[in-house]
C-alpha cells in the first residue's frame, strides 16, 4: 500500500502506542518539508543508480552527488529537531 500522510500518521500512532508512548506533536512544516525533499532526492537517485525505468519519471541525480545533498538537508533537518 501507499498510504499519504494522514495515513502515514494512523500507522506511526499505532506503533507508538505499541511502545507505551502517547501521540506526539505534529512536526513543524518546515521540518516535514525537508525530510521529503530528502527522501525524493534519495529516492529518485538510487531508482537511476538500480537502472529502474519508470515511464514519466525524471532521472535522479547520481547517487554521489546526492548522497551530498541530502547530507546538507541533514544538517538543517538536524538544526530544527534541536
Amino acid at each position: 500500500i501507499h498510504p499519504n500522510a494522514e495515513g502515514h500518521r494512523v500507522i506511526g500512532d499505532a506503533v507508538l502506542r505499541s511502545w507505551g508512548i502517547k501521540r506526539t506533536d505534529e512536526p513543524p512544516p518546515e521540518l516535514l518539508k525537508l525530510v521529503g525533499q530528502r527522501t525524493a532526492l534519495l529516492h529518485d537517485a538510487w531508482l537511476t543508480h538500480v537502472g529502474h525505468k519508470r515511464p514519466g519519471v525524471k532521472p535522479g541525480l547520481p547517487l554521489e552527488a546526492a548522497n551530498r545533498r541530502a547530507a546538507e538537508l541533514e544538517a538543517r533537518i538536524q538544526r530544527l529537531e534541536r
